[in-house]
């Protein structure tokens, strides 16, 4: 007993164990707020019976739900928003639920498994990102700072809900692992599979290209490229046949949700509260892109054709720019936080910060933090933070 217990403490005094622990407290505060709640707003009615997984079964936990049980309606009356998704994370929550429908109602048979998804690949894109950031700067120490600001990001709730973020950051961050260790044709798999998972899962692509640029292997980039992109184009064939829209994920999302806004002038129709939740989190996604621009000695032209063949970092930076600019032209404030969730020099930055004044990094844990504790309290009693 007290060898299994020594091995205990020398497993979780590991960079790994620490890992595991971050990642630990992040969800057991997540819980905690999840379940302080009604404390401060009145919970509305989830679409689950079971305890715990109706805090996390929000929003667009119906949607998918819905598709794991209904699938794509064809037609166009009335016009679905099924198709404003994409397939993999319901099909796994249909697989994994099927089981379940014996014992309870398959729709609180789908939401289980899509919610035990979600938490445990949330563990596995948090010891991908490790390892993905300490592969890039070389430090331990940078890296288990970077993983501390990731699982404390104000949208690393979402890695927690019945949403498909856990599914696509594990398939993007494992593709650009792999893509760091030099294994070209795994990584642009798993690139397919994290376009398969998200709409925009195809950006997941530009890192790819960058590295071709930097490589001048223009060839292997130009098919990893269109592996990646492969999805999107399918999932669009299949939607013409199925309601004869093209594609149909875009003109669904446009029906349904509308697109094509500037965030910045939706701020301000909001209450005063919501308005400087806002704010705050757009600082924070803001922040490395202004650092990045005061800090770096490369020359736009150089970063743009990928022509410093040493920054592995760089191409991350590239694929971050694309992200900001669907935050500022195609998203709103209330997704904010999520969408940013694939921006990782967020979380290097930061870590940097730290590392340079401690002071200064602690208090932008605070604040990540912080809206963290707030954002699941909105999400869970179904207020505006989606």
């Amino acid at each position: 007993m007290l060898n299994s217990n020594s091995k205990l403490r020398r497993m979780l005094s590991s960079d790994i164990g620490k890992v595991f622990l971050i990642g630990l407290a992040s969800r057991l505060l997540i819980l905690a707020a999840a379940f302080s709640g009604p404390l401060f707003s009145n919970t509305a009615k989830s679409v689950s019976s079971i305890p715990i997984v109706n805090f996390f079964s929000q929003w667009d936990g119906t949607w998918y739900s819905q598709i794991a049980l209904t699938g794509y309606p064809a037609g166009t009356n009335p016009l679905s928003g099924n198709w404003a998704f994409f397939p993999l994370y319901p099909s796994l929550m249909r697989a994994l639920g099927t089981p379940f429908f014996g014992l309870m109602s398959s729709q609180d048979a789908v939401l289980l498994s899509g919610f035990i998804v979600s938490n445990v690949l949330f563990f596995a894109c948090l010891f991908l990102f490790y390892h993905v950031t300490k592969i890039i700067f070389s430090k331990t120490n940078l890296a288990l700072i970077s993983t501390v600001f990731f699982a404390f990001w104000p949208g690393a709730l979402f890695y927690s809900a019945v949403y498909s973020e856990s599914l696509f950051m594990t398939f993007a961050l494992g593709a650009f692992y792999l893509l760091e260790k030099g294994q070209s044709g795994k990584s642009a798999v798993l690139g397919f599979f994290a376009a398969l998972t998200r709409s925009n899962g195809f950006l997941v692509l530009i890192p790819f290209v960058y590295n071709g640029l930097q490589t001048r292997k223009y060839r292997t980039a130009a098919l990893q490229a269109l592996t990646i992109a492969l999805p999107y184009l399918l999932f669009s064939i299949y939607g013409y046949f199925m309601t004869g829209l093209f594609p149909v994920r875009e003109v669904v999302y446009n029906h349904i949700w509308g697109a094509s806004r500037l965030t910045l002038t939706q701020v301000s129709s909001f209450q005063v509260g919501y308005t400087a939740l806002f704010s705050f989190e757009a600082g924070l996604i803001l922040f490395p892109f202004a650092w990045f621009l005061l800090t770096e000695k490369t020359p736009i032209s150089a970063f743009v054709k990928g022509s410093f063949a040493q920054r592995k970092d760089l191409k991350y930076w590239a694929f971050s720019i694309y992200i900001l600019l669907m935050l500022l032209f195609y998203s709103d404030p209330q997704n904010l936080h999520r969408y940013a969730l694939p921006i990782l020099p967020l979380y290097w930055v930061s870590a940097l910060i730290w590392g340079k004044n401690r002071k200064v990094g602690i208090a932008l844990l605070a604040v990540s933090t912080a809206i963290l504790v707030i954002g699941t309290i909105l999400f869970t009693t179904r207020n505006m933070y989606l």
